[in-house]
């Protein structure tokens, strides 16, 4: 692999970042098919270019910024490639394998190109789609795709840093939404006071 490709790739990605709102449902066709999704026949899709994958497909920050359609199709098509594809298991296995999966913003800085283990390289999966769950980095209307494709994941590799990456988030989800019930139920006890 030339250190040229894999840059070309990320500089690729910062600049779709800059102008994700120009990315039209062309543009994400194109990216798919340069990744091996095969558009005339998604059931022969298998992921041939990881690098075009890791960069392009699984950036997160700049899907988040297209149209709802764009984005639609973006989750429908890797829940294709990791489901119904004829190289579904393979699809699968390239996914969790990939250490840098779901790049987020804020982990660009902290994110680490060591090797690793598929367990620990699947964790990071489960880490990042959590962390971008409690970012809320999808539009409300898509957490059910994208709450989907994390389960076909999770469930590829059931780990125990799965299970603590999922109870830390459900945790903090749970004492949040108690806490806003709590601060609700207080304000409107003190607005009965007053009046």
């Amino acid at each position: 692999m030339l250190a040229e490709e894999q840059h070309g790739y990320e500089i690729l990605a910062l600049h779709l970042r800059n102008k994700a709102s120009l990315v039209t449902a062309g543009v994400h066709d194109s990216i798919f098919a340069l990744a091996g999704f095969d558009l005339g026949s998604p059931s022969r899709s298998v992921v041939s270019n990881t690098l075009a994958f890791q960069h392009l497909v699984l950036d997160f920050p700049l899907w988040c910024e297209t149209e709802a359609a764009v984005q639609r199709t973006h989750f429908d098509r890797l829940r294709e490639l990791v489901t119904t594809s004829d190289f579904a298991d393979y699809n699968l296995k390239k996914l969790t394998k990939l250490r840098a999966c779901f790049f987020l913003s804020r982990s660009l800085s902290s994110f680490s190109r060591y090797e690793t283990d598929a367990a620990t390289a699947h964790a990071d999966v489960v880490r990042k789609i959590v962390s971008a769950l409690r970012g809320k980095a999808f539009e409300p209307a898509l957490i059910d795709q994208v709450v989907d494709f994390f389960m076909l994941v999770v469930r590829s590799a059931f780990t125990t840093d799965s299970v603590r990456y999922l109870a830390t988030y459900l945790a903090a989800a749970l004492t949040t939404g108690a806490s806003l019930a709590s601060r609700r139920a207080s304000a409107s006890a003190r607005t009965v006071l007053i009046l």
